[in-house]
């Protein structure tokens, strides 16, 4: 790990409130009428442990093991939302990494963490029962979309 690497995956990880804010924002536009997101309870954790696994030379799979919260699944298992979730965040936490004058391999990290999470996330709202390690899978009965009035 060098000095470098370091110090961007600190400044990764002190943005996560950032991230966050900035991934709910693309994601309003992209689905204006759901709220919240299925990885609204993940992305910041996301965006912290993206920073402090590349500070330490981590590979980007070690950042599924640092998640916690709650993890939205809808209920017919489609993985498309969650994909589309998954790619936002790892775009988001690259942007930072750009806007930092971070090197390639911060941005690789980022999109390699969020494959892994999405790949995982995906097996994980497919299996029963709602708690996986630190993660809690909260089921949507309302396919994501709010309660007509």
């Amino acid at each position: 790990m060098s000095a470098d690497a370091a110090g961007v995956g600190k400044a990764l990880a002190a943005s996560a409130p950032e991230a966050l804010r900035l991934w709910r924002s693309a994601r309003r536009h992209a689905r204006p009428g759901t709220f919240p997101g299925l990885l609204d309870g993940l992305v910041e954790g996301f965006a912290h442990a993206v920073g402090e696994t590349f500070a330490a030379g981590r590979e980007p799979e070690a950042v599924w093991s640092a998640l916690e919260g709650v993890l939205r699944a809808l209920p017919d298992g489609t993985p498309d939302e969650l994909e589309a979730e998954w790619v936002l965040a790892g775009e988001v936490v690259s942007a930072i990494a750009d806007a930092l004058k971070a090197g390639p391999d911060a941005r690789h990290h980022a999109i390699g963490a969020a494959r892994e999470a999405y790949r995982l996330s995906t097996e994980l709202t497919r299996s029963k029962g709602p708690w996986r390690g630190k993660l809690l899978v909260v089921r949507v009965l309302a396919n994501g979309k709010p309660p007509r009035k």
